[in-house]
């Protein structure tokens, strides 16, 4: 493997005092040290040299421009007009052990490197890939993906408490710290640089590289240092950008951090075509569901989840998912049309109890200060589409009929939908049986109480004693009201039709009034 000057400068000044006379200015990757000899190709070489070769080289400096000389002790002004870079060694040592040093070093390098290979093409992962960074990161070292989750975490990531300081108990960052990060413009653009870059977070400096795919940002890799230092963010800048190569030769093997989300991304691919074109096979979305797991079988619940509206906060839905599928076995969420969506399969949700789901629901929506829309139970395919128009219902009604609430199911608003739908492009008071509007206008002409009357008959299953006591009258004073109402209007209550329009009726008019 090549180093850097940067990687040389770092793990040479942990050994001994070191400067550079001249730095190169450009970033050359250097091969393994040689010593000096008249006969020897010294393009692109870290060179031990004495100092009286170096300064007879003086005059041929423009031959070694790839060149890094290391020599001992020299004189930072007798070296100045050189072109070519040199790296003092400040020390009572012998040439040789500096020489041993280094050699040392690129063979640690090497192994380095040749780990990596082998986790990027042997089937490994991205936490193999962090782990076998201990012998060359020397700070706490993690992958964030970009739903602030933590994908993976060196030892000392474990040692320095950041589990405890920077995450919760599902390796994600805490939604408090997620919000300000967003909010930050400049920390948006970091996550479109190529370059690594030093990023602060309040007390803390971290060094980052960026993970891209496709020209995509998917995660970063994250260095976290307590002071600010310039040689040791150059020294990290190398070691990222060379780690960098075999993540997202990884990445794109995965097309993901996580294997088991290249299936759940098949599965969230088919529920977008159906909503876009409502055209899925039930045989692809079988083999989609079995790959999962799942199967053809099993009850399904679409949630539609939004922002609850008393409280000023962001969601953040790619957050919200990693945190989501960690908590609930049984569970794919997935954005479409600017909606945030959760599919539960209850046959496989850890809770799999109607009331144990809902209790669990609402206080993830309490905490998460988020309200949702909760579809009817389906497993076809083809009613995914009407399951999202469910959760749209349900949310519509919902934050209108019960703003307080957190959980909006449609079957508890279907009625006042179908309800709304009667009317049509006819005035309410014109499609409501003529019988209630006789009686409402003999009401306020009479000053009576016969449509409350009829309503509270209708109310309590058409049981006189029950509607006496709950209107507060003698069980004779509601018969006699009940023949007055049949003089005016005549009520067949044989009739299942009629029953059902006056019922209809009374339900239209509460809702309008």
């Amino acid at each position: 493997m090549l180093l850097n000057k940067d990687i040389i400068y770092y793990h040479i000044a942990k050994a001994f005092p070191i400067s550079f006379i001249n730095e190169p200015e450009i970033d050359i990757q250097y091969e393994r040290p040689v010593f000096y000899a008249d006969d020897v190709d010294i393009s692109h070489h870290l060179v031990m040299i004495e100092n009286y070769d170096l300064k007879k080289l003086s005059p041929l400096a423009y031959k070694f421009t790839t060149t890094m000389f290391i020599c001992l002790n020299v004189e930072a002004e007798s070296c100045r007009s050189l072109i070519h870079s040199v790296l003092s060694v400040n020390s009572d040592v012998q040439l040789i052990q500096v020489f041993n040093y280094i050699q040392n070093m690129y063979i640690k390098f090497d192994k380095w490197d040749e780990s990596l290979n082998k986790i990027c093409y042997g089937n490994g992962n991205f936490k193999n890939l962090v782990e076998c960074c201990d012998e060359i990161v020397y700070h706490p070292l993690s992958i964030h993906d970009t739903n602030f989750h933590v994908v993976a975490y060196n030892r000392l990531f474990l040692e320095h408490g950041l589990i405890e300081i920077n995450v919760n108990e599902l390796y994600n960052i805490p939604m408090d710290v997620v919000n300000e990060l967003i909010s930050d413009k400049k920390y948006l653009e970091y996550n479109k640089m190529k370059e690594p870059y030093t990023h602060q977070y309040k007390l803390y400096y971290s060094d980052c590289k960026n993970i891209f795919y496709k020209g995509d940002y998917c995660g970063k890799f994250v260095v976290f240092c307590e002071t600010p230092c310039q040689y040791l963010s150059r020294y990290y800048f190398a070691i990222l950008k060379h780690i960098n190569v075999y993540a997202e030769k990884l990445y794109k093997n995965y097309k993901s951090f996580y294997e088991n989300e290249i299936l759940y991304n098949s599965l969230r691919n088919l529920m977008s075509e159906e909503l876009t074109k409502g055209n899925v096979k039930k045989q692809k979305w079988q083999k989609t569901l079995s790959d999962t797991g799942w199967k053809l079988t099993d009850k399904l619940i679409l949630l539609q989840f939004t922002t609850e509206t008393r409280h000023d906060k962001n969601l953040y839905a790619k957050y919200l998912s990693t945190e989501i599928e960690n908590i609930w076995q049984g569970t794919i969420c997935f954005e479409y049309s600017d909606k945030f969506l959760l599919l539960i399969n209850t046959n496989r949700f850890a809770a799999h109890e109607d009331m144990m789901i809902s209790q669990i629901l609402e206080s993830f929506l309490k905490k998460n200060l988020l309200v949702a829309g909760v579809s009817r139970q389906f497993s076809d395919i083809e009613l995914l589409s009407s399951a999202l128009n469910e959760t749209e219902i349900a949310l519509g009604y919902g934050l209108y009929k019960n703003p307080s609430r957190w959980c909006y199911k449609f079957d508890d608003y279907a009625l006042s939908y179908m309800l709304d739908k009667c009317t049509g492009v006819i005035e309410l008071d014109r499609i409501c049986s003529m019988k209630i509007q006789i009686i409402k206008k003999h009401d306020v002409e009479k000053k009576t109480e016969y449509l409350k009357t009829l309503q509270s008959y209708f109310k309590h299953r058409f049981n006189a004693t029950a509607t006496a006591k709950d209107l507060y009258i003698q069980r004779s004073t509601f018969l006699y009201r009940m023949e007055k109402i049949q003089e005016l209007v005549n009520i067949d209550f044989d009739s299942d039709d009629e029953i059902l329009y006056l019922l209809l009726s009374f339900e239209l008019l509460k809702e309008k009034y």
